[in-house]
């Protein structure tokens, strides 16, 4: 905490330790900042500059997605650069091309469920195996169960909107007949199995007007199973792989996806669980099915269309589902496997950008119309009162553009919240200390999307992949190395005696300065500028430098310093002595 000290007619400031930034208000309780840049606000107080990042890997086009994680005990590492999607190596960042897809641009995203990782790039869904990418089938639904031969019964299993492919049962009556109704039109039979022997194809026919398949040779109590395909034109597959975004939710047993971002962006379509039992049937079946399922009554509509769906984040045992304008909720108490309704929660709040939605603990974190917002745990009580603004300290630094484009990510390591801001070309983060809920400024940093790369955060600008690193105080782009420049201003100060006028008579700092050349300005409302420049030394870890000063008269003055060098810095307590 920084205080005023009377001593005579010394006037001492003394920061026990530094704020971040408060643009908002003009009282900023001794430690709040007006600009903080590359400096850390460490929980103890003190600053520290930041770790610098190292160029990783560039590609051809640029970057669409970026997938990480862990498949069957290994690590992978995917990107789609354009159309080119690679598999890439953690350490080396080399990578190999294994597939050119359908679309150059747009949004595009990975996710993976039971087992299978999926890439949805606005045109097709692709299923991707090491260095293996297949367009993703989905699970053949058993349509119809135990229907008599010549009429259908109740539907068992909606047809599954990725795939014509289905199987019907049918029990045969007395006396029998040859027509096994379908429904809708079939444009190939692939198996027929009666009592459980696969029979000859040249038993059976398709027959269109009547829509059935036609069997000869059956008998009474016969039971006849199945495998076709409906025409395209059934499920119609290309506009539900329009969606661009997935999510799953649920438990072990219950877990699902969810896709939107297709033809009415405030659609979404949920997928449906499948058992073990179920999911082994259609894998014989079709090679590769998956176990995605998208019945086609499952998908529902949040809100009146008004506001597209931007971003959805579970929250505890529910999910989030963000809007530009709304927000809204469904929880896993009042969904069955079979209904998933929403609640509207929020009537002016949501999430304006599409990546603007991340996680802090249990706790979505999304970027709103002209507030960063922080979804808490009370939802009981709905409304806006469950969501409040952790943005108020910067909100004079913040502006309408970035609102529109900004992008989330927690960096859990380092109890950091970063917010991208590209404003009148900016290449620079707003960072929230997640521990003492203090604001500062990362610049020279251009990021299009992050992402965790092992232990480490790494981010992508255009074709360029970087990743941070603690053991570099100074940030290398391909073989430059740049400094990082440190700031840290307190705008205008009065030193506790408000309207009378004062000189600087002396200034001290302790901190870990390296080798650095290390500058304190002091800027006066008369706009004289007094300085004091030192040297650091790297012998000693701790160091103190002091200096005598001589100014002119000023009734305000704000105090800057910082470092333009390539060394760790680290800084502990600031004084600064006027007198009358």
């Amino acid at each position: 905490m920084s205080y005023f000290k009377t001593k005579g007619a010394l006037k001492t400031l003394n920061f026990k330790g530094f704020g971040g930034m408060n643009t908002e208000s003009s009282k900023r309780e001794g430690i709040q900042a007006e600009l903080v840049e590359n400096f850390r606000v460490l929980p103890d107080k003190s600053l520290e500059k930041r770790f610098g990042y190292r160029y990783f890997a560039s590609f051809i086009n640029p970057i669409r997605a970026v997938y990480t994680g862990y498949i069957d005990s290994s690590f992978v590492f995917y990107v789609l650069s354009g159309d080119l999607l690679y598999k890439c190596d953690e350490t080396t960042g080399d990578a190999t091309l294994i597939k050119k897809i359908g679309t150059k641009t747009g949004e595009a995203n990975f996710f993976y469920y039971y087992g299978h990782l999926y890439l949805l790039d606005g045109e097709e869904i692709y299923d991707i195996s090491g260095l293996k990418v297949k367009i993703a089938q989905g699970y053949v639904p058993l349509y119809g169960k135990d229907w008599r031969d010549a009429y259908p019964g109740e539907i068992n299993e909606p047809l599954n909107l990725l795939t014509p492919k289905a199987r019907i049962s049918y029990i045969i009556g007395d006396p029998p007949t040859i027509f096994l109704n379908t429904v809708h039109s079939v444009s190939s039979v692939e198996a027929v199995y009666v009592n459980g022997e696969l029979i000859d194809s040249g038993r059976y026919s398709i027959d269109d007007n009547f829509k059935t398949i036609n069997v000869t040779g059956l008998m009474p109590g016969d039971r006849a199973l199945v495998y076709l395909t409906f025409d395209d034109s059934v499920t119609d597959r290309a506009k539900f792989a329009l969606n661009t975004n997935a999510t799953v939710f649920g438990g072990i047993f219950n877990s699902r996806v969810f896709m939107w971002g297709g033809e009415k962006k405030n659609v979404m379509f949920s997928s449906r669980h499948i058992s073990e039992e179920s999911f082994k049937i259609s894998e014989e079946i079709s090679d590769g099915a998956g176990s995605l399922y998208f019945p086609a009554d499952q998908e529902f509509s949040v809100g009146d269309g008004r506001y597209a769906i931007t971003a959805v984040s579970r929250h505890y045992d529910r999910l989030l589902i963000f809007t530009e304008g709304e927000t809204w909720m469904a929880d896993s108490d009042s969904c069955g496997l079979d209904e998933f309704p929403v609640m509207r929660i929020n009537v002016d709040m949501g999430c304006i950008s599409s990546r603007a939605c991340t996680k802090l603990g249990n706790d979505p974190i999304t970027v709103a119309n002209g507030s960063i917002l922080r979804w808490t745990s009370n939802t009981d009580e709905l409304e806006d009162c469950n969501a409040y603004s952790i943005s108020d300290k910067i909100k004079g630094s913040l502006s309408e553009e970035f609102f529109s484009s900004a992008v989330a990510y927690t960096n859990k390591s380092r109890g950091e919240v970063y917010f991208t801001d590209k404003t009148n070309g900016a290449e620079r983060l707003f960072v929230y200390g997640t521990e003492n809920q203090q604001w500062y400024i990362y610049t020279n940093v251009s990021a299009d999307m992050f992402f965790d790369l092992r232990e480490s955060t790494a981010f992508v600008s255009d074709r360029i992949i970087y990743v941070f690193d603690d053991s570099y105080s100074y940030d290398l782009k391909m073989n430059v190395g740049e400094p990082i420049k440190t700031l840290y201003s307190t705008g205008m100060l009065d030193f506790g005696i408000p309207e009378r006028k004062k000189r600087l008579k002396g200034v001290n700092i302790v901190g870990e300065f390296s080798d650095n050349t290390f500058t304190i300005d002091f800027l006066s409302d008369n706009n004289v500028q007094t300085s004091f420049s030192f040297l650091g030394e790297s012998s000693k870890p701790i160091q103190s430098h002091s200096s005598r000063l001589n100014s002119d008269k000023f009734v305000t003055c704000g105090i800057t310093f910082g470092s333009e060098d390539r060394l760790p810095q680290r800084i502990y307590s600031m004084t600064a002595t006027v007198k009358e």
